[in-house]
């Protein structure tokens, strides 16, 4: 004629509803609860239930507690035996709830959260990040839909900038608010792409710009003449027209040469001439001029393959140790320069 079936059927973060099936010759019960690992008869009792059930109130949040229930048999005159359970109150106003990724623009920050049951409303604080909390502006009370979701949509902000978000709800069963929940979102900055030729006489290339993050831009790249091909784009993309996705402030050269077949001049202002051309290993390089000249030597990609400076009208250049392909050689002077291409056989 033991109680039996202990459970705990309604908790709350100070009160649970407990409940056991109470066996026929059992005339009341004696209930006792403490913190968990309390040693009975130093508990809370409650004699004379009539019936399975009992509300304890006035526990405490986040806590563990024991409890027992103890049967008396009035024709017996004597308890019967003793059931036990445990539980745990749960938090009074609950911090922890799903914030959904915020959507941003330049200038605004959408977002959205799952308010708890236990939750009334929400507040928002929104803060710069690095700025003073005083200057942090306060959104609420927000109230949940039917759906319990919260939605907040921030604008006015300054675009490329950090904002620390913390909301918190306010559960009116407890009247107390929970602990603040972090969240941080960056607004969209503008960025620059500058899409540039390594010569401007070889070809032309269009798609610069002031474009917002996660823009998508298209690229292209075209040769000045027939005599002049598209190589590559300096990060290595083959294709003459691309199409990139803007994420921070880049600069792409597209990589043009032209067929020394054709005896296209050199450019720049500063004339020479290279021979042979095409070349197995030495070049001469005639000026004409006895100033000093630095000499740079490109290869496809746009990469500088070698360096030295140059003395006198005429010059040796020792190119052998160059792989096989088309170069471009450009000579400097404080304020001239000349370029022109030649092939490494």
């Amino acid at each position: 004629m033991d109680p039996h079936a202990l459970r705990v059927e309604v908790l709350q973060y100070d009160s649970a509803v407990v409940r056991w099936d109470v066996p026929v010759g059992v005339d009341f019960c004696r209930l006792e609860y403490g913190p968990a690992g309390f040693v009975p008869g130093t508990g809370t009792v409650v004699d004379s239930i009539v019936g399975g059930e009992w509300r304890i109130g006035g526990l405490e949040e986040l806590s563990t507690y024991d409890v027992y229930v103890t049967g008396w048999c009035r024709y017996q005159e004597c308890f019967s035996g003793t059931v036990d359970t445990s539980f745990s109150t749960p938090e009074a106003c609950p911090t922890k709830f799903n914030v959904g990724e915020p959507v941003v623009t330049d200038s605004s920050i959408y977002l959205s959260w799952t308010v708890p049951a236990e939750a009334g409303s929400s507040e928002v604080l929104v803060v710069a990040h690095g700025a003073d909390s005083s200057q942090a502006v306060t959104y609420g009370p927000l109230t949940p839909d039917s759906n319990g979701v919260c939605s907040l949509f921030i604008d006015g902000l300054l675009p490329g900038t950090t904002y620390e978000i913390s909301i918190r709800n306010w559960c009116p069963h407890s009247q107390r608010y929970s602990e603040w929940h972090p969240v941080s979102a960056m607004t969209l900055r503008h960025c620059t792409v500058t899409a540039q030729p390594n010569y401007d006489r070889w070809g032309s290339v269009t798609g610069s710009g002031s474009y917002l993050q996660g823009t998508y831009v298209t690229l292209s790249a075209q040769p000045a003449n027939s005599h002049c091909h598209f190589a590559t784009w300096s990060d290595g993309v083959l294709y003459a027209t691309r199409v990139h996705q803007v994420t921070q402030d880049t600069i792409f050269t597209a990589i043009f040469y032209c067929d020394t077949a054709t005896a296209v001049p050199a450019v720049g202002d500063l004339p020479f001439s290279l021979a042979p051309n095409p070349t197995d290993g030495l070049l001469t390089i005639s000026t004409g001029t006895d100033e000093a000249l630095l000499t740079e030597v490109f290869d496809a990609a746009g990469r500088c393959v070698m360096r030295q400076q140059l003395h006198g009208p005429q010059s040796t250049l020792d190119v052998r140790r160059l792989p096989a392909g088309r170069y471009l050689l450009r000579l400097a002077s404080n304020d001239r320069y000349g370029s022109r291409a030649f092939v490494k056989q």
